[in-house]
């Protein structure tokens, strides 16, 4: 088993053939045999309010202002805008000092861009009306796009913080969609 503090090279046979899918496998199906806290791992329920209440205000305000011209759509947008960010930058700060590690390697986020690479491979398929077999090696292309931005978006999403946390759990909603998605466009 390989220590998950010191990979191997990412450029190395032993990296890929060895240590990343026992690292997926691992973080796929952790068992917890020890006792956990249900709180230890948990987002703290103020900054998740206030994020999608910042997204919200800031999408739904910019959205008014730019239709309507509407003077309070422009203060809610810019107020939104301004929460999410102070928010983000409080999310990276709390990160400071800390190196990310396989230890916390984000599944969901290496899922989510290797199935990115893949619709968008089928999709340029598509675009340019391939055949079947050619869709499938555009999309075998995607895939190892996706594979090489999902180990290293995987990794170093750690950095955002706490707020990393809800790109997981967008991410899984993503996958869902863009395997369904992925089934419409190879039939």
């Amino acid at each position: 088993m390989t220590n998950t503090n010191k990979p191997p090279g990412f450029f190395s046979i032993a990296f890929h053939k060895d240590f990343f899918p026992a690292l997926l496998w691992r973080q796929l199906r952790q068992k917890r045999d020890e006792y956990q806290s249900p709180f230890s791992n948990h987002i703290p329920i103020e900054f998740t309010i206030l994020t999608v209440l910042s997204v919200f205000s800031s999408a739904f305000g910019f959205a008014s202002a730019l239709s309507s011209g509407s003077t309070v759509g422009w203060i809610f947008g810019i107020l939104g805008l301004s929460v999410f960010l102070m928010l983000l930058i409080k999310s990276i700060h709390s990160e400071k000092g800390h190196r990310p590690s396989f230890e916390y390697f984000r599944t969901a986020i290496f899922l989510f861009f290797v199935f990115l690479g893949i619709t968008l491979g089928l999709t340029t398929g598509i675009i340019y009306h391939l055949t079947f077999w050619q869709k499938v090696l555009t999309g075998a292309a995607g895939f190892f796009a996706g594979y090489t931005a999902g180990i290293f978006a995987g990794l170093y999403i750690q950095r955002l913080g706490w707020i990393g946390a809800l790109f997981d759990m967008l991410a899984f909603a993503a996958i869902a969609g863009m395997v369904i998605l992925d089934i419409i466009m190879l039939i």
